[in-house]
């Protein structure tokens, strides 16, 4: 025991001298280590600078996002990778002594967007909409937008909402409530804010955006460019097309209720607009009349201060359909800087005289809904594409003649008269029925078949004896009613208007009974079934039969300068079963529109009728009904290529239509001479020539008469083929009575 602690009372006397006899404590230097960045905040994939010095430090090694032994100075990029990256950089020394510093950097990512250019030359504010209160909030980030709509802002989760900085000065309040929106919950590498993708956040549509527009489920709106040419002349089109669409709706009633101080921005009318398309069972058609009328009428509920009267409320939803329509066309292909203009100059300021009554809002309805490219051309003092004035007095479209062609003779008698088919074909595409009074306009009537598609034809088929009482030429249509029962309907006017039915495809009919207390002229002399499974009928009377009051032997002379021609519609809700009492769309002396000739548009919302001018004093005419013909446009003349009696109207494809008549231009073809006066031609065109008061495709001559005004009351039937015949009749033969003929119409 003694021994172990005298040994270490020695070690400790020998520490103790060793350090009295001139050890030193050791000298460790502290290191000091300054790291910097080029920049805290960057966009995710583009690189950074670190840079670094050192003082007393042998090396400096990395960790963190990055890695790797590094000199005790130096400068180096690295690639943001993601949004929070951390850069640790640990300089030590050989004394084991060590500095560590961190950087930490936001790696965000950038996406590319543009707002829609429905509206040209506007700047505007995106921000990030972060109370979801529809508004600019002072302190939310936001970009500019530059001229063509286009920009780049940082990606965050959250409602991106896009508000109008450069003002328009004639439509300041406008301009500070147009918004739109889109719903960003992940990131994207483009987004495209529009009227569209502002239907589309939770508030409103979501995810039925798609299926109530009748959209593809697999398009995405918010993440495609619609104003990009490609995508216009792809499947896109239709997108473009719903876009500006519904942006011109909301302009529209932003306009009427910018004097309204509930209006704080678009929210209220994407509100209105989304519940009325909600509310629709089948997709919506925004160039509807109907779903414009529908969206006006819950404006004029929701802002308590809008008080309009519903024809002018009419007036302005004509209008908007007008405008909304154009979008589905080419017009706009060379000129949309034009119809821009005039939706800002001419439609805003339209729709300000419409609510303060300063205006006959049915004649400037009437030039949207029957005029509308003439009106916006000269409204702004341009000259129209169309030169009406021209085409009133000339026809300049090809003429194909086919007068020489084969035709097959329905039915011929030695010296009587036959004249005024009406003909329908049945549900095999083969047997075609065809009626015609024996005698000009009146007599009993005769009844044929063709059971080959009109290559060979029946004898004449009994008849019910009442038909022998026709007073007017027969016309016979196939309708169906709610139960999906077909029937076949044949009609007889003058006073009063009487039809006959069969149930079984012609092979047995009922005696004629009238309709109702009322009489006309050529009744009906079309029939369009309307949309809700409807049909509305047509015909005229020039006072003598509405109400027989002329139709005895000592009727007034109805035929003097003061006398009217009047346009009726009827209805019936049943197939054709009944008819409600008649309606008067349009009454004037100064010009006789008679012969209603009807088609509807190919989408079928609105109802075009042809009309003969039966004065002789102007060309034929044509109005326009959007809501199933309760109302109509004010009548426009047609052209000298479309100027004739009895026009028959049938779509020969999607999109063709081909117009049956007798020829009454009393114009020049050519700057010569119209050889075709009083025959059996046809016109070839589109809606929209109708509709735009373009001329058409061209002109066809089916048959010489050679009688000066004589011919062409016409059944037309599109073969399973895709074929036209056409069955009419005419002084074919010089010299001898009209008769009946069939005849393949080859167009060129």
């Amino acid at each position: 025991m003694f021994y172990k602690i005298k040994s270490a009372l020695c070690s400790i006397a020998l520490l103790i001298f060793i350090s009295a006899c001139g050890g030193e404590k050791l000298n460790v230097k502290p290191i000091e280590l300054t790291f910097d960045t080029s920049s805290l905040s960057s966009p995710t994939g583009t690189r950074i600078s670190l840079s670094w010095s050192s003082i007393n430090a042998e090396k400096c090694t990395a960790s963190g996002d990055w890695s790797g032994n590094k000199g005790i100075t130096g400068i180096e990029e690295v690639i943001l990778t993601k949004e929070t990256n951390n850069y640790i950089l640990t300089c030590s020394a050989p004394a084991g002594n060590s500095v560590t510093k961190n950087i930490q950097v936001e790696g965000y990512r950038m996406i590319s967007g543009s707002v829609s250019s429905s509206w040209d030359n506007l700047i505007y504010r995106i921000y990030y909409d972060e109370n979801r209160n529809f508004k600019y909030d002072s302190g939310e980030y936001f970009v500019e937008s530059l001229l063509d709509g286009s920009f780049s802002i940082r990606f965050k989760s959250g409602l991106i909402s896009a508000e109008i900085l450069n003002k328009n000065a004639q439509n300041t309040n406008l301009i500070n409530n147009f918004l739109v929106i889109a719903e960003l919950n992940n990131f994207q590498d483009y987004i495209y804010l529009s009227s569209l993708s502002s239907l589309g956040i939770e508030e409103f549509l979501s995810d039925q955006l798609n299926y109530v527009l009748g959209i593809s489920q697999s398009l995405d709106i918010d993440t495609f460019n619609i104003d990009n040419s490609e995508s216009i002349n792809s499947e896109y089109k239709k997108v473009w097309i719903l876009e500006r669409q519904i942006s011109t709706i909301l302009l529209s009633i932003l306009k009427i209720t910018e004097e309204n101080s509930q209006i704080d921005n678009s929210f209220d009318i994407y509100q209105i607009i989304s519940k009325v398309f909600l509310s629709n069972q089948n997709v919506n058609d925004v160039s509807s009349f109907l779903v414009i009328k529908n969206i006006m009428n819950e404006a004029y509920l929701y802002f308590s201060l809008l008080q309009l009267e519903d024809n002018i409320l009419r007036n302005i939803a004509t209008s908007i359909t007008a405008l909304t329509r154009v979008y589905e066309t080419n017009l706009l292909n060379d000129s949309f800087h034009i119809f821009h203009n005039f939706i800002f100059d001419i439609f805003l300021t339209d729709l300000t005289n419409f609510i303060k009554k300063n205006n006959d809002s049915s004649m400037i309805s009437s030039s949207y809904q029957a005029n509308l490219v003439d009106y916006i051309y000269t409204s702004q003092g341009l000259e129209s594409p169309i030169d009406q004035a021209f085409l009133r007095k000339n026809i300049s479209i090809p003429i194909q003649d086919i007068s020489n062609t084969n035709f097959i003779i329905v039915d011929k008698e030695q010296d009587q008269y036959l004249g005024h088919p009406s003909s329908i074909m049945l549900g095999d595409n083969r047997t075609i029925l065809v009626v015609y009074p024996k005698g000009h306009g009146a007599g009993e009537i005769v009844y044929k078949k063709s059971y080959d598609a009109g290559l060979s034809w029946t004898s004449r088929l009994e008849t019910p004896e009442s038909w022998n009482s026709s007073k007017e030429v027969p016309i016979i249509y196939r309708m169906t009613d709610d139960k999906d029962i077909e029937r076949l309907v044949l009609f007889s006017s003058l006073y009063p208007i009487r039809s006959s039915i069969s149930e079984d495809e012609g092979i047995t009919w009922s005696e004629l009974e009238p309709i109702g207390n009322f009489g006309g002229i050529v009744a009906m002399a079309s029939i369009i079934k309307r949309q809700d499974g409807s049909y509305i009928g047509f015909f005229q009377d020039d006072g003598r039969f509405i109400d027989g009051a002329g139709a005895g032997e000592d009727a007034p002379d109805y035929d003097s300068d003061d006398s009217y021609f009047t346009l009726y519609s009827s209805t019936s809700n049943d197939g054709g079963l009944t008819w409600n009492a008649p309606s008067e769309i349009y009454k004037n002396n100064e010009i006789y529109l008679c012969e209603p000739g009807a088609i509807l548009s190919p989408d079928g919302n609105q109802i075009a009728l042809l009309l003969r001018e039966n004065k002789r004093v102007k060309n034929s005419h044509i109005i326009f009904s959007d809501d199933g013909g309760i109302s109509w446009s004010l009548p426009r003349e047609l052209p000298a290529a479309l100027t004739g009696d009895r026009h028959i109207a049938k779509y020969i494809n999607a999109n063709q239509i081909l117009i049956s008549y007798r020829d009454r231009s009393i114009d020049r073809i050519y700057g010569g001479d119209n050889d075709y006066y009083g025959d059996w031609v046809s016109w070839v065109g589109s809606f929209d020539d109708l509709r735009y008061g373009f001329e058409g495709y061209k002109k066809i001559r089916i048959m010489d008469n050679k009688h000066p005004n004589d011919a062409a009351y016409t059944g037309i039937e599109i073969l399973e083929d895709g074929s036209i015949l056409g069955i009419s009749y005419g002084y074919w033969t010089k010299n001898e009575q009209p008769f009946i003929v069939a005849k393949n119409i080859h167009i060129d």
